[in-house]
């Protein structure tokens, strides 16, 4: 069944790219529980292996963003995905809800993936998000991060990534579902 649904959620996503306009859901996208399914997703069919530790940290209340959940779900899933590519022998992933951020007057959720890989090289760094021809080998086309990037931005978003030796963080703002907020308030 998590095959299935994640066959939908992907054939939903490549029919909205194809429209070349955002599609915006109703109820938004609830942050915790989708940071715990990509988790789940991972752990379930052991895509990530024994010597990777994945975590989930999110925050007490719900967090809710503006959006698709399946949109925010690839976008995870994409950059765990690459995370779990970087550390062939193994480290630690963590998906982190970090709360609420105002920017420019403005309420973003911040969420983060960072691992604790070997860490990206300056001059890849410097085109991150630039469709480039993959080094990793047959069966990838160097799209993932160009992928990321637009659907960050579809979203309203913000991302950038820091990156050392000591691992890589990509860092992510998503527009808090304005619903949300006044009904916390009242």
């Amino acid at each position: 069944s998590i095959l299935n649904e994640e066959i939908d959620r992907v054939a939903q996503i490549i029919k909205e790219f194809a429209d070349l306009k955002p599609t915006m859901r109703d109820g938004g996208a609830e942050v915790n529980r989708i940071v715990r399914d990509v988790v789940r997703l991972f752990r379930d069919t052991e895509f990530v292996p024994s010597s990777v530790q994945i975590e989930a940290h999110t925050q007490d209340l719900p967090a809710e963003v503006e959006g698709s959940a399946d949109t925010l779900k690839q976008i995870l899933v994409n950059l765990v995905r690459n995370a779990v590519e970087a550390m062939p022998a193994g480290g630690e992933i963590q998906i982190m809800n970090n709360g609420l951020v105002n920017r420019d007057g403005l309420l973003y959720t911040e969420l983060c993936v960072a691992d604790t890989g070997p860490g990206v090289p300056p001059e890849v760094l410097a085109n991150l998000f630039s469709p480039i021809r993959s080094d990793k080998g047959e069966g990838h086309q160097g799209l993932g991060l160009s992928i990321v990037h637009s659907l960050v931005r579809k979203s309203q978003g913000l991302i950038s990534c820091r990156s050392s030796k000591k691992g890589t963080t990509f860092e992510m703002l998503f527009p808090v579902r304005t619903r949300t907020i006044y009904a916390r308030t009242t």
